[in-house]
């Protein structure tokens, strides 16, 4: 395998691209390239979670993708959760639509070394979980638009993601924020907050801004096949977000599967011993995901035998 880690910027060391590339072979698919899956952890735009990074990037391994992890630009810009109760301030070096346009510089970078890492370029797929759902989703439905198109000197159909996978993506924000201020829970108000400083620079935002920044409201037949997967029982973002994204695809024609199980709670990545870190996180319902994915991927993506 080739695991190496790539840095998107000179002067910071946070955002990075870290690659878990299968070696070619004449044994497996004669080594022909390989379709590659770019992963995008949740962290709520406060951090990248470790544990829907690497464990992820394995699992699509095993089922003969190639894989890359962005760590995208989050206010904290580290890999660990943070409990701080301290007040953030805005930065504006990594504000929205700052993530989305890194996953555009990760598709250039991925192809600038297409030939030596073996990856056909044409089926570069993106995957996300909660904030990292948003990211790709976001990404996913604004790729043909300037704000992607003008971002790096790749142009046209080689920003397109071939698929787009959601796992209990933040995919309709201004439902969730009014979620959160309906709450009574102080706890999850805070982390409405944080998540509109970190993303906005504001701890308010207007409906019309929330809207722009939901992928629901963004679908058209520019986006990719979707694969989405939430769980009823999550309680940070709702799975009416998933729910609505699948209308938004149907009405736009897009073709999609949608799977909500019902049990499992926020955060479950692979939902098994490689990436849980509390008994709830082992789900073997809610683990499927991950079988009903590669079965999907395959009406979509073709290997070379």
């Amino acid at each position: 395998m080739k695991h190496e880690t790539f840095y998107l910027y000179e002067d910071r060391k946070e955002v990075t691209l870290t690659t878990y590339l299968l070696e070619p072979t004449s044994e497996i698919s004669g080594g022909a390239e390989r379709p590659l899956v770019l992963i995008c952890p949740g962290g709520g735009y406060l951090y990248t979670s470790d544990r829907e990074a690497e464990p992820v990037a394995l699992a699509f391994n095993a089922m003969g993708y190639h894989a890359a992890v962005l760590r995208y630009s989050t206010y904290f810009g580290t890999k660990d959760k943070i409990d701080s109760k301290a007040d953030i301030q805005p930065d504006a070096g990594k504000l929205f639509p700052q993530p989305m346009i890194e996953i555009a510089m990760a598709f250039e970078l991925i192809h600038s070394y297409s030939n030596e890492w073996n990856v056909d370029p044409q089926t570069i797929g993106l995957c996300g979980f909660s904030a990292g759902g948003h990211n790709v989703s976001m990404y996913a439905t604004h790729w043909h638009k300037s704000i992607i198109q003008n971002a790096t000197q790749l142009k046209k159909k080689a920003l397109r993601p071939a698929f787009l996978i959601s796992g209990y993506g933040l995919l309709d924000l201004e439902f969730a924020m009014s979620e959160a201020y309906r709450s009574e829970d102080p706890a999850q108000l805070e982390i409405a907050n944080k998540l509109l400083l970190a993303t906005t620079g504001q701890s308010m935002a207007s409906n019309d801004d929330l809207q722009k920044l939901s992928p629901v409201n963004a679908v058209s037949k520019n986006t990719p096949p979707t694969f989405l997967w939430a769980t009823s029982e999550d309680k940070v973002v709702n799975p009416q977000d998933t729910a609505q994204m699948a209308v938004s695809l149907a009405r736009e024609g897009v073709p999609f599967e949608m799977h909500i199980y019902e049990e499992g709670p926020h955060g479950l990545s692979a939902a098994n011993y490689g990436s849980a870190n509390a008994v709830n996180h082992l789900n073997t319902r809610a683990n499927q995901w991950l079988r009903e994915v590669e079965q999907w991927l395959s009406q979509h993506i073709s290997f070379e035998l």
